[in-house]
């Protein structure tokens, strides 16, 4: 959103992107703490119902929804879960032991085939198989 404010001097609109959650941007005011803290406030209050939204989207609850194209309710749920704080693990740092890394790797550039593979062995290494003693 466009900063509200205009210059005394030329009378023309600001062009900077007002605060999130305010109208100004910091130059006319919106570095002030007051108003910092009512627009923290402003999108506090809005999270909850927005949040609503999404849920309703994602579910497709609601006559509005129902007929809502499968990733449109795949954006919602992912942006519900995303605000959860239920993010999946994007890398996956290996330590050496001194404590310091050894590699990093960006599991967003693994396919879906080579993820489940390192899933099934790492559940192998969490979960060993148990295996009978053999009888001498």
């Amino acid at each position: 959103m466009q900063c509200t404010a205009h210059s005394k001097s030329t009378g023309k609109q600001c062009a900077r992107p007002a605060i999130n959650g305010a109208v100004v941007c910091r130059v006319p005011g919106g570095a002030a703490p007051q108003v910092i803290a009512a627009a923290r406030l402003r999108l506090l209050m809005a999270a909850d119902s927005v949040a609503g939204v999404l849920v309703s989207q994602a579910l497709g609850k609601g006559k509005e929804y129902k007929n809502l194209p499968a990733a449109e309710k795949r954006a919602a749920a992912i942006a519900v879960i995303d605000r959860a704080g239920l993010k999946p693990t994007d890398k996956v740092e290996l330590t050496g032991r001194d404590g310091g890394p050894i590699k990093t790797l960006d599991l967003s550039k693994f396919t879906t085939e080579e993820l489940e593979f390192f899933e099934r062995i790492h559940k192998r290494i969490e979960q060993p198989e148990q295996t009978p003693p053999k009888p001498n």
